[in-house]
C-alpha cells in the first residue's frame, strides 16, 4: 500500500555564492524542515482516507451477504420444508447462524484490517521518527556547514591579506625574491632583483644562466661550491656573498640565501630564496677593516696588521723549517721636525719615509707603520739566503740623503734593531721585544746604524729591569741624597749659589750619579715623585741655612722634560713653595737644549709661568746643540750656562775659545748672567774673568758635596774661593 509518493520531495539546492564561497541563503535552509512536516501530514491524511473506504467496504459487503442470505435462504428452506412450525425454527436457526458466522468474519476481517491499520501506523510513526532524526541531522549538518562556511570565509580573508601583506613585504623590502624549479631547471626572478641591478623587467631573462654570467669571474667558484654543498645536503641553507654585475658595468654586493625543498628521497626538487644588497655594508666594512688594520697617513699596514703577518710568517717560516727577519726602525730626533717646521712637514717626513722603505722591500717583505715615528719590516727568507746586512745598509744609505720639503732641506737618520726567528726567538712577542732592544741599542751607540739582537743586551736589560724596581724603592727607603756643587762670582771669588744635583746612594754599588739612573727615572715616569722630593728638599735646606748661617744662596734645581710635560707640574711647585715658605727669587730651574727642542710651544709656556712666579731660568749645556738660536730670543732665559766640552781645552783650542767669547758676548747683549761648567784650573778662572764671564763651577771651585761637607767648606773658606 502506497501511503505517499517521493516524487514531490525536491533536493535540497545549494547556491554558489561569490568569491568567498557562501553555499546557501536561510531561505532554502527552512524548506527542508516544511518538506519533512508535509510529508507527515501527507502520510497521516491519507491514512484516515483508507479507514473510512475500508470501513465502506465491510459495509457493503455485510449488506450485501446478508441480503443475500436472506433471499436465497429463505426461497430453499420454503421449498424444502412446508411445516411452519419448523419453517420459523430453522428461520430463527439460520439467522442465529448468519448472525455467528458474519460475526466471525466480520471479527476476522476487522482484526486484519486492524492490525494492517495498525501496522501502518507504527510504520509511519517509525518514519516520523526517523524523518525528525533525518530533519535533526539535516540541521546538525546544516550548523556544521555554517561553521565550516565561517572558517573558510575567515580563511579567506585571512588568505587575501596575507597574500597583500606579502606583495608588499617583496614590493617594499630590500630583499630581492628568486625561485628555482630544479626539476625543469626553470629560474624565476622578481623584478626586485633587476630593479637591484638597474634592469627593466624584459632585459635580463628568468634564467639562471642569465644570473650567473653577471657574477664576478673571482666569486663564481665559490658560489657554486656553495650553492652544491647545500644540495648534497651538506648545509642546512645557502649562503654566499658575492658581488654581481650591473648594467652600468659596476659591481654590487650580494648576499644570497635559500633553501631546497626535498623530495621523499631527498633529492633537492625546488629552491627559494633572496637577494639582499649589502654594498653599503661592504664598504662599511672594508673602511672599518682599514680603519683597523691601516694606517690612515701612510696607507701601510699598523701594528695590529703587523702583529698578525708576524703571527703568520713565524707559522709558515715553521712549516718550513725557514727563518723570518724583523727589523725595527725609529727615526732620530723626528720630533725636532715636529717641533722647528710643524707636524704638516713631519706627517710628509712620514709618508716619504714609507714610500721609501716599500721601495727598498718591494717583493722582499712586507713594511708598516707601528708606532708614531716607528717603522716594523717582515722579511721572509726565500731560500737564497739573502744577505741582511745589505738590505740594513741599503735603508741606512737612503737616510743619508738630504730631505727636501717645502722650502726646508735637512737630515733625518734612522736606528734599527734586528731580530731573526728562530734563532732570537720563537714567538712574537719575544721577536718584537729582541727587535725594540736591538733598535735601541743602536741609539745608545750613536743613532743612524743598525744592530742585530745579543744576548747581552738582554743581559743589560734585564740589568736595567733590576735597577729599575731597585729605584722604585729607592725614595721610600731614604736612598736617594741630594749634593750640592758651589757656583761662584768671578769678580768677588764669593760663593753665590749651588747647584743640587741628584745622588743615589745604592747599598751595593754604592753612590750612583745622575747618569746612571736618571733615564730609568724618566722613562719610567718616577722622575716625576723623584723631582717633587728635590725640589721641597732644596727649599727646606734653603731655609735652614739662611737661618742658620745667614747664607742667601740661590738654589739651582735641574729639571727634566717629564717634568716640564706634567699636567699638573706648575700646581705642584706653588704647592711646594706654599708649604716650604720658598723665597721664589733665589731659585732657579736648569733645563737643557734639548727639552726645548721636545715640545718648544708647551716647555716655553711653562717657563713662562715660572718666571712670572718670580723664579729664574737657566739654560744649561749652552752650544751643544745646533737650534739653540733659534729659539733664545723666545725663551724666558735669566742665565746662560757655557757647556764643559768649550770650557775643557779652550786655553789649547782657539776655535773652543773664540765660541766660548761669542757666547759670553751675546749673553751679556742679551742681558743674561753667563755660567761656565767644568772650570779645573784657575788659567782658566782669569781667562773666563778677563773675559767678563760671570760665575763658574766645576772642580777647581769644589766637587759636589753633601750637605754636612758643604757647610764645612763654607764655614773653612768663609764663602769664598781662592782664585
Amino acid at each position: 500500500m502506497q501511503f505517499f509518493s517521493f516524487a514531490e520531495a525536491k533536493p535540497i539546492k545549494y547556491k554558489r555564492c561569490d568569491e568567498m564561497g557562501k553555499i546557501r541563503d536561510k531561505k532554502e535552509q527552512s524548506k527542508a524542515s516544511k518538506f519533512i512536516h508535509r510529508i507527515y501530514h501527507y502520510v497521516q491524511n491519507q491514512g484516515n482516507v483508507e479507514a473510512k473506504i475500508l470501513s465502506l467496504r465491510i459495509a457493503a459487503i455485510y449488506i450485501v451477504i446478508g441480503g443475500a442470505w436472506i433471499l436465497f435462504s429463505d426461497r430453499v428452506l420454503s421449498v424444502m420444508i412446508k411445516d411452519t412450525h419448523a419453517f420459523m425454527v430453522i428461520q430463527t436457526y439460520k439467522g442465529w447462524l448468519y448472525v455467528f458466522v458474519t460475526g466471525i468474519l466480520l471479527y476476522y476481517v476487522v482484526k486484519k484490517q486492524t492490525r494492517v491499520i495498525f501496522e501502518t501506523q507504527q510504520k509511519l510513526v517509525e518514519s516520523h521518527r526517523k524523518a525528525e532524526l533525518a530533519n535533526e541531522k539535516l540541521k546538525a549538518a546544516q550548523e556544521k556547514l555554517e561553521e565550516q562556511l565561517k572558517v573558510l570565509t575567515q580563511n579567506q580573508m585571512e588568505l587575501k591579506k596575507t597574500e597583500e601583506r606579502y606583495r608588499l613585504a617583496i614590493e617594499g623590502a630590500n630583499d630581492a625574491i628568486w625561485d628555482w624549479d630544479i626539476q625543469r631547471e626553470d629560474t624565476f626572478m622578481f623584478s626586485r632583483t633587476k630593479e637591484m641591478l638597474g634592469y627593466e623587467e624584459d632585459e635580463l631573462e628568468n634564467r639562471s644562466k642569465a644570473w650567473n654570467s653577471l657574477i664576478h669571474p673571482d666569486d663564481f667558484d665559490r658560489v657554486v661550491e656553495e650553492l652544491y654543498r647545500h644540495l648534497e645536503g651538506k648545509t642546512p641553507y645557502y649562503q654566499t656573498e658575492h658581488r654581481v654585475r650591473t648594467k652600468s658595468g659596476e659591481y654590487k654586493w650580494i648576499l644570497a640565501r635559500g633553501k631546497a625543498i626535498r623530495d621523499s628521497d631527498g633529492k633537492p626538487i625546488r629552491m627559494a630564496g633572496s637577494h639582499t644588497d649589502i654594498t653599503e655594508r661592504k664598504e662599511k666594512e672594508e673602511k672599518i677593516y682599514e680603519l683597523a688594520y691601516y694606517d690612515s697617513l701612510t696607507r701601510l699596514p699598523n701594528r695590529t696588521m703587523f702583529d698578525k703577518m708576524l703571527e703568520q710568517a713565524i707559522h709558515e717560516a715553521y712549516q718550513t723549517n725557514r727563518k723570518v727577519i724583523i727589523l725595527m726602525i725609529d727615526l732620530d730626533d723626528f720630533k725636532t721636525v715636529n717641533n722647528t717646521l710643524g707636524p704638516d712637514y713631519g706627517d710628509m717626513v712620514l709618508k716619504n719615509t714609507s714610500v721609501m722603505l716599500s721601495d727598498i722591500i718591494h717583493t722582499k717583505g712586507t713594511v708598516a707603520r707601528t708606532g708614531g715615528d716607528e717603522f716594523g719590516i717582515i722579511i721572509y727568507d726565500n731560500g737564497d739566503k739573502y744577505d741582511i746586512e745589505k738590505i740594513t745598509s741599503e735603508l741606512k744609505e737612503a737616510f743619508q740623503v738630504s730631505w727636501h720639503i717645502g722650502d726646508y732641506e735637512f737630515y733625518i737618520t734612522a736606528s734599527i734593531g734586528i731580530t731573526v726567528f728562530p734563532d732570537d726567538g720563537q714567538d712574537k712577542e719575544t721577536l718584537l721585544k729582541h727587535a725594540s732592544t736591538a733598535m735601541y741599542e743602536a741609539k745608545k751607540v750613536g743613532k743612524n746604524t743598525f744592530c742585530f739582537y745579543t744576548k747581552e743586551m738582554n743581559d743589560k736589560l734585564i740589568a736595567t729591569v733590576k735597577l729599575e724596581n731597585e729605584l722604585r724603592h729607592a725614595l721610600e727607603n731614604n736612598q736617594l741624597a741630594i749634593y750640592y756643587q758651589p757656583q761662584i762670582d768671578l769678580k768677588t771669588g764669593q760663593v753665590v749659589g749651588v747647584e743640587a744635583l741628584l745622588r743615589w746612594i745604592h747599598p751595593e754599588k754604592g753612590i750612583l750619579s745622575p747618569d746612571q739612573f736618571v733615564w730609568i727615572a724618566e722613562y719610567t715616569g718616577l722622575i716625576v715623585p723623584i723631582g717633587e722630593w728635590v725640589m721641597e728638599m732644596v727649599s727646606n735646606q734653603y731655609n735652614l741655612w739662611k737661618k742658620i748661617y745667614q747664607w742667601d744662596l740661590n738654589m739651582s734645581v735641574n729639571l727634566s722634560m717629564k717634568q716640564l710635560q706634567h699636567y699638573d707640574f706648575i700646581d705642584k711647585i706653588h704647592n711646594i713653595i706654599n708649604k716650604t715658605h720658598m723665597n721664589c727669587k733665589k731659585l732657579k730651574f736648569e733645563i737643557t737644549e734639548s727639552i726645548v727642542m721636545e715640545d718648544a710651544n708647551t716647555t716655553i709656556a711653562k717657563l713662562r709661568q715660572l718666571k712670572k712666579m718670580g723664579i729664574k731660568i737657566a739654560l744649561d749645556d749652552f752650544g751643544t746643540g745646533y737650534s739653540s738660536l733659534n729659539y733664545l730670543r723666545e725663551l724666558p732665559i735669566d742665565v746662560l750656562k757655557i757647556d764643559k766640552s768649550f770650557v775643557h781645552d779652550m786655553i789649547e783650542n782657539f776655535h773652543k775659545r773664540a765660541i766660548v767669547e761669542l757666547i759670553i758676548d751675546l749673553a751679556h747683549k742679551m742681558n743674561m748672567t753667563v755660567i761656565a761648567e767644568g772650570v779645573e784650573s784657575s788659567e782658566q778662572i782669569s781667562y773666563l774673568s778677563q773675559y767678563r764671564c760671570d760665575m763658574a763651577q766645576g772642580y777647581f771651585v769644589s766637587q759636589p758635596l753633601s750637605k754636612e761637607e758643604f757647610e764645612l767648606f763654607m764655614n773653612m773658606n768663609g764663602g769664598y774661593c781662592r782664585m
